[in-house]
């Protein structure tokens, strides 16, 4: 079994996944494309969005059987990774949901850059559907796939992870619960 936490850029997939190593989950991850985004950011825009991104480098996504070495852990595999995980292994699925507007506020905003949302992506919302739909098609391979709203996080975080033990996610939701921040929100109108 692998746990991923997936979804679009700006979606709150970097606090999931700080939420749920705080409650206990072992997570895997590049600390030096960390620290390259980190940089990246900070020389674009003078600012770092996230304290950690949880990314891999992308040739590693492409590697054959990825992500197998990661047996028991928690990655990140954004939007465009998921169908090509390894289809021999399962999956439990987060994949965080934010309205496309909020979106593309934030990759204005936090990343400095012109936004991946209205004109270049006239149908995000139905992309992300027909994502969520090709994972729940496929329930030997994706065991849950649950989709969390960022807000959702934000306002109600104990539900939120309550929902996701109750799915099979193995945390301690007290300890998860010191990370979601709502004074850190941005873009929510």
């Amino acid at each position: 079994m692998i746990y991923v936490v997936s979804g679009w850029q700006r979606t709150g997939t970097s606090m999931m996944m700080q939420a749920l190593i705080a409650g206990g989950m072992d997570g895997a991850w590049d600390e030096e494309k960390d620290k390259r985004l980190a940089d990246r950011y900070l020389r674009r825009n003078g600012t770092v969005p996230n304290e950690k991104y949880y990314e891999f480098e992308q040739k590693e996504y492409h590697e054959p059987g990825f992500p197998a070495k990661y047996a028991g852990k928690l990655i990140k595999a954004l939007y465009g990774a998921i169908p090509k995980l390894n289809p021999s292994l399962q999956y439990r699925v987060i994949y965080m949901r934010r309205p496309q507007h909020q979106i593309v506020d934030s990759i204005v905003s936090s990343l400095g850059r012109p936004a991946l949302g209205t004109t270049a992506r006239p149908n995000f919302v139905a992309k992300q559907e027909k994502a969520v739909a090709w994972m729940k098609a496929r329930p030997a391979q994706f065991l849950s796939v649950d989709e969390i709203w960022y807000q959702a996080m934000l306002d109600s975080p104990a539900t939120v992870l309550q929902q996701l033990a109750d799915n099979g996610w193995p945390i301690a939701i007290a300890k998860a619960l010191a990370v979601p921040d709502k004074s850190k929100q941005r873009f929510v109108a």
